[in-house]
């Protein structure tokens, strides 16, 4: 039996509720409210047909995990286990793909109608289309973004900007990039990214980055979108050029700024501000 035959005569129950209360309800459901909701009542799912998958993992091929979709969670060995995923899906939390191919994007995407992720890894993959990025993104709530030897690129193959990467994960706190596209817009873009001021990075790894950075102006970012305290801790933040005398000559320069920085003290503008009142 089809779904359309399934829900072909499903009526509207009667809620406690009026009806306003709960199409605002339904609209605005979180994932884990949403699932919830979709146990208490089969009418939800014959109206909504949202197939909530909490976790998609394409994993390595040498990985002795076995291919599985239990408890909203779907992994595989196999791209061509994809096409039995159902469509219509709302993407909760975690997307890894290792190694994907043009064509598995081509078959996942199209299935995803809502896209809540807070993790979103790309590993050794294929260039992933720009477009697709921002879909994935678009809610704000990515707080791991793994983008390893895998492009985000513009649908003419083009690589795209790091500032346009980043300004789609405000709230993110742990970044690794690999490779990295920049111009000499970069920087002063970067500086005009409205960051989430309470979620701060707690990791920034950046390797393969085509053009230098201005270390100056990339300090005065860092400290504006981290947490300081835990950055200067060996192995949190990482930038690497093509070329390696660029690297060494920014680390020469970051390593001073680091071993110099003092964290502002709080409330030490307010009391120079009434100092002069006075």
């Amino acid at each position: 039996m089809n779904q359309l035959t399934t829900f072909k005569d499903v009526k509207t129950p009667v809620f406690p509720f009026p009806k306003t209360i709960m199409t605002y309800i339904f609209d605005a459901a979180e994932p884990c409210h949403y699932k919830k909701l979709n146990k208490t009542c089969k009418y939800i799912f014959a109206k909504y047909q949202r197939n909530c998958v909490e976790w998609i993992h394409l994993v390595e091929a040498y990985s002795p995990q076995k291919p599985a979709f239990e408890k909203y969670k779907f992994y595989t060995k196999k791209e061509e286990n994809f096409a039995r995923l159902s469509p219509n899906l709302w993407l909760m939390y975690y997307l890894e793909l290792n190694r994907a191919s043009t064509n598995l994007y081509k078959i996942l995407i199209p299935k995803i109608s809502i896209s809540s992720l807070a993790n979103l890894t790309l590993r050794r993959s294929a260039d992933f289309l720009y477009e697709d990025y921002k879909f994935l993104t678009d809610s704000g709530n990515i707080e791991t973004l793994d983008l390893y030897d895998t492009k985000i690129v513009y649908s003419n193959g083009e690589a795209v900007e790091l500032e346009n990467i980043l300004s789609h994960v405000v709230n993110a706190q742990f970044i690794t990039l690999k490779p990295i596209h920049t111009t000499t817009d970069t920087m002063q873009n970067l500086l005009n990214i409205q960051w989430n001021q309470r979620h701060r990075l707690f990791m920034f790894r950046l390797s393969s980055i085509d053009n230098y950075l201005d270390p100056n102006k990339f300090f005065d970012f860092l400290t504006k979108i981290s947490d300081m305290k835990i950055m200067k801790d060996d192995g949190r933040c990482w930038v690497k050029f093509n070329k390696n005398e660029e690297t060494r000559a920014l680390k020469a320069i970051f390593k001073k700024k680091i071993k110099e920085y003092e964290e502002p003290v709080k409330g030490k503008a307010e009391e120079n501000v009434q100092g002069m009142e006075g």
